[in-house]
């Protein structure tokens, strides 16, 4: 019995240390990530100096052109989204990196789907677990749900998600996040949609999550007068987001941050010509819009500098 429980405690003992040890080399790969989602938020997190830093979901990727920001605020600008990603990961990539750097003025494009709504899979935390580095990864973590302190003892654990596309990444060329026709960061689209093209169905939830937002909130509360938020328009105004939109705009008023509601922004809706899809405009209308958002933001630091004199 004695030899038996011996090679339990051993084969415990050697889990543990195989963990500890693959957790390390597998930190060591994702910091030094060059490629993919993970060498995208490489260069954000570690290496972006922009003065205007924009995030969000895929909005945020495809409609906002940091040339056409920069040539109008004479700012240096980063665009910093990723695809399907909402608030509970954008969250966590702007505390780590204004751990590092100190951006004059946060853009943040809101999609109520990902951003706002209680939508089965927006509210992942697999994305926050990789980064390692972030002060406030853990107390984040343990408040959506206190067994992740457990869960955490793992170095390994982090990683179970997104080990594969991870793995996939280091051996193809294959991720729009590394196409050459990348302009700090904003990745265009060239395709036109037909004018007779109509809204993909989607499940919308009726009820806000209450996690996003209070996330949401300590945004507004802890980087106001730097922040200032957006909801992109679509081809045709998707009015399932009106309730969201409101609420987005109830809170802002509260903390005193600026919203602005662009799904009405004449400028590209209902045009065919400006749109790749139904959500996401083509490279002409992304310089349009970015145009038009420019001209906000621009309005809104020459207010702001006023203000500071």
């Amino acid at each position: 019995m004695k030899k038996f429980f011996t090679i339990i405690v051993c084969g415990l003992l050697a889990i543990i240390a195989l963990d500890q040890i693959a957790g390390r080399v597998l930190d060591k790969l994702y910091h030094n990530a060059t490629t993919g989602y993970q060498g995208r938020l490489n260069r954000i997190v570690h290496d972006g100096e922009a003065s205007v830093v924009i995030i969000g979901s895929s909005w945020a990727v495809h409609h906002y052109v940091p040339q056409v920001i920069s040539h109008s605020t004479g700012l240096t600008a980063m665009n910093c989204g990723f695809e399907a990603q909402g608030i509970t990961t954008n969250y966590a990539i702007v505390r780590m990196l204004t751990e590092r750097h100190r951006p004059e003025l946060i853009v943040c494009d809101l999609n109520p789907h990902y951003d706002v709504n209680a939508n089965p899979g927006t509210e992942s935390y697999a994305r926050v677990r990789t980064l390692t580095s972030l002060t406030c990864r853990d107390s984040l973590l343990q408040a959506r749900d206190p067994w992740e302190k457990l869960r955490m003892l793992s170095r390994i654990f982090p990683y179970n998600s997104s080990l594969l596309e991870f793995a996939m990444s280091s051996f193809s060329t294959g991720s729009p996040y590394d196409s050459p026709g990348q302009d700090n960061g904003y990745i265009p689209q060239h395709h036109t949609i037909k004018a007779d093209a109509q809204a993909p169905r989607i499940h919308e939830a009726k009820t806000p999550s209450t996690i996003k937002l209070n996330l949401l909130a300590d945004l507004m509360t802890r980087y106001k007068g730097r922040i200032i938020f957006f909801t992109s328009p679509s081809f045709r105004v998707r009015h399932e987001f009106d309730a969201a939109c409101k609420q987005i705009e109830h809170i802002a008023r509260q903390h005193g941050v600026p919203y602005f509601d662009m799904r009405n922004d004449t400028t590209v809706t209902g045009k065919p010509e400006l749109w790749d899809d139904y959500d996401h405009l083509n490279d002409t209308g992304a310089r349009l819009y970015s145009a038009h958002v420019a001209h906000i933001i621009t309005r809104y630091l020459a207010l702001k500098n006023e203000r500071e004199l």
